[in-house]
């Protein structure tokens, strides 16, 4: 099932604040991720990330 996913543009540390530059939207079949995972950007945007993401990793709810 394919949906759109929000992932990070670069890394992003744990403690910091996402802000709209640093996401952009992929499509991702969800059926390959955990549920948690971030399917609009306003979800996170203004979030401080718990751990660290890598470029390009999809952001999940339960580290923001």
């Amino acid at each position: 099932m394919l949906a759109t996913v929000v992932i990070a543009n670069r890394p992003l540390a744990a403690g910091q604040r996402v802000a709209r530059a640093d996401l952009s939207l992929q499509q991702a079949d969800l059926t390959q991720l955990p549920p948690s995972i971030v399917t609009a950007p306003a979800l996170a945007v203004g979030s401080t990330l718990t751990m660290g993401i890598g470029a390009g990793q999809p952001l999940r709810l339960d580290v923001l």
